[in-house]
């Protein structure tokens, strides 16, 4: 761009332009135009165009209820209600004229878009996803060159893993169609996060924010940019879980001794965190039912987990570790009595007492955690729809 600006400038501060007669082969004929005089509800609908577009919403509504008087069966005046409609963000009412323009079989592209785009905004399930795909295709049919209509329709198709090669296909068109419009760059990079290209994303990402000039090029450059750390994060959380769930089923074997034994809901093997370096620690999850650990002494936990109390001995109540998720708040935790009913998973070691599970080295608030785990497992499972 640069370059083809140079040129530009230096083309316009030449002294000397050098004109030529070209003789062409097309000659334009006034009488042999077609033209037809328009139909009262024809005028009206166009001028009711003109008023949604200069935003002149009442004088626009006028205008189309007079075309609507006129003749309601005429294609153009559905369409330009569902504009005025779409203006002022009334999604359900676009809709419903717009499908009326389809199903009187309008011949402009851009009611079959704006029908698909009221489907999508009111998106709730998939189920229809086939109808809104196909509105998208009419209009890329009747206007190939319409970049708006292959952006939305790859965002749809990135939804589902079928069509997730038409997805890239059409985001990159869209992108060819407009390569200046940021809005879909944006829009193909959340394409590359449905379809798990984290990478490629990070790469757009890059791209876009290099090429952000305004200030809303900067705002979708730092929405993508935290939807990305936001997906990083949690694949991160989900890989740890996963790695947590391995460590569980190593550890199935002594596990299943220690529930016999106790009448305990499995447990699992976890690296150690405190003092007992070279002991091994185990965990297990549930919901506290009683505590009781008197100032400067020792005290015992009961966990209730899948149906079985486990009882949990503390040696020093001074020496036990509080934790919420990875931060100790030893210093500052609650007191004992009011850990009653809190969800929590308890580190501890074995012990030869019947009596108890094991000793507690460590209570760990899991209500956190376990919420950041379904909000990752929801944000990964999730996409991002063309707004």
């Amino acid at each position: 761009m640069k370059k083809f600006a140079d040129k530009m400038s230096a083309y316009t501060r030449q002294d000397r332009f050098f004109v030529a007669s070209i003789n062409t082969v097309s000659r334009g004929n006034a009488p042999n135009y077609a033209s037809r005089t328009l139909a009262p509800a024809e005028v009206e609908a166009q001028r009711g165009a003109f008023y949604v577009y200069t935003r002149r919403f009442g004088e626009a509504k006028s205008a189309l209820d007079q075309a609507m008087q006129d003749d309601r069966n005429l294609p153009i005046v559905y369409e330009r209600l569902g504009m005025l409609a779409y203006y002022q963000q009334d999604s359900a009412t676009a809709e419903k004229e717009f499908s009326r323009a389809v199903q009187l079989h309008s011949t402009n592209y851009a009611a079959y878009f704006f029908d698909a785009s009221s489907q999508m905004r009111r998106r709730r399930t998939n189920e229809d996803d086939a109808a809104t795909a196909a509105l998208l295709e009419k209009a890329i049919s009747m206007n190939p060159q319409f970049a708006p209509a292959y952006a939305a329709l790859s965002s749809l198709y990135s939804t589902k893993p079928e069509t997730h090669d038409k997805a890239l296909a059409m985001g990159r068109k869209a992108i060819d169609l407009e390569p200046g419009n940021l809005q879909y760059a944006v829009s193909y990079s959340f394409v590359l996060l449905n379809l798990d290209l984290l990478a490629d994303a990070r790469v757009m990402a890059a791209r876009i924010q290099a090429a952000s000039r305004t200030p809303e090029d900067r705002q979708l450059s730092q929405q993508l940019d935290q939807a990305i750390q936001s997906r990083a994060d949690c694949d991160a959380q989900l890989a740890a879980d996963k790695r947590q769930a391995e460590q569980q089923q190593q550890s199935a074997a002594l596990v299943t001794v220690l529930s016999e034994r106790s009448g305990a809901a499995p447990a699992a093997k976890e690296p150690p965190v405190n003092k007992y370096e070279k002991e091994t620690q185990y965990a297990v999850e549930g919901t506290i039912s009683s505590a009781d650990c008197p100032s400067g002494a020792g005290g015992k936990v009961i966990l209730k987990a899948n149906g079985s109390g486990l009882r949990f001995k503390i040696v020093d109540v001074k020496q036990l570790q509080i934790a919420e998720g990875n931060r100790n708040i030893s210093d500052h935790a609650p007191a004992c009595a009011d850990w009653k009913g809190r969800r929590a998973r308890l580190y501890f070691y074995q012990l030869n007492d019947k009596e108890f599970a094991g000793e507690l080295s460590t209570v760990s608030s899991s209500d956190k955690p376990r919420a950041r785990q379904r909000w990752c497992a929801t944000l990964r499972s999730s996409k991002f729809p063309l707004a």
